[in-house]
């Protein structure tokens, strides 16, 4: 029992040392809490509802009045007729870009977001930290190799990675599972890399502050869950509280979920894509460039 308390004591003091694993232990769980207790929300609140009372006595109102305090409808109008014409009512959804209300045309496409977002990400954080562990990139820096042209090196083989996962996902998404595939492949494809210029700039910048691919996999989780909650992945972002739904505009797989159902579902081209382009660009252009910042203040 000695040596078991022992080891406890080291292997906690090891942790208190580290002051990277302190907020992913602590304070990830609360974050995803919070998440999962305020901003993800299926409940059906707010319907727009519009009203044809033909009574129109105290009763009535104060029916309507008790109807729209339960917080699932929001009145936004009222049916008014002259005489006693009775209003015929004929109410019909219609839905324009999945008819069949098959889930799975909404969420499969979502995967290849969340693949492409793992993938690339975990790829680039823990392949750069395991060199670090094994040394090999002391033995770089030492070379004459320049800092920009071994960031390029160790991205572009994940870029690569990247590239034929979407093609994979993509064809299983369209023969396998039956999808319906609107858009242009270019369209696809070029978004795509821009969203990818921001997962492997969130890996490199997570490499620069692991010491081991422990810490790089637990970081790179610390960011991925609340991004696919906040994400319009499942849980829409309507629902959410105000707080949240500003959050999420810092979400940039939501843009790139918007792209991908965009594509798959409506047949959306570069008329309706373009600011998601903008946005995909500009995230990726200011996370990339921070992340090879301070990766090559490391190596210098």
């Amino acid at each position: 029992m000695k040596a078991i308390l022992a080891i406890l004591k080291k292997e906690f003091i090891h942790i208190r040392r580290d002051p990277r694993m302190l907020p992913i232990l602590f304070l990830a769980p609360i974050i995803q809490l919070l998440l999962l207790g305020y901003a993800v929300n299926l409940d059906v609140r707010d319907i727009p509802t519009v009203v044809c009372d033909q009574d129109r006595t105290p009763q009535s109102r104060d029916y309507l009045e008790a109807y729209f305090q339960s917080g699932y409808f929001s009145r936004r109008g009222d049916v008014a007729r002259a005489g006693i014409r009775p209003v015929i009512i004929d109410p019909k959804v219609r839905v324009f870009y999945n008819p069949d209300l098959k889930s799975r045309n909404f969420l499969v496409p979502g995967v290849l977001g969340l693949i492409l977002m793992i993938m690339t990400m975990m790829l680039a954080s823990m392949g750069i930290v395991r060199e670090k562990e094994t040394g090999t990139l002391e033995q770089l820096i030492v070379t004459p190799i320049r800092p920009g042209q071994l960031i390029l090196g160790k991205l572009l083989p994940f870029l690569v990675i990247g590239v034929i996962d979407v093609v994979l996902i993509t064809s299983l998404v369209v023969f396998a599972f039956r999808v319906p595939f609107r858009g242009g492949v270019l369209t696809l494809g070029v978004q795509s890399l821009l969203f990818m210029l921001t997962t492997l700039g969130l890996g490199l910048l997570i490499s620069t502050f692991s010491r081991n691919q422990q810490q790089a996999m637990l970081t790179a989780v610390f960011f991925m869950i609340p991004m696919i909650l906040l994400s319009n992945f499942v849980f829409p972002v309507e629902n959410m509280p105000g707080f949240f739904r500003a959050v999420t505009a810092l979400v940039p797989i939501k843009c790139y979920f918007s792209v991908i159902r965009g594509i798959f579902l409506k047949g959306s081209g570069w008329v309706e894509l373009w600011d998601e382009a903008v946005i995909l660009a500009v995230f990726g252009a200011a996370i990339l460039g921070l992340s090879v910042a301070r990766f090559r203040k490391r190596l210098e």
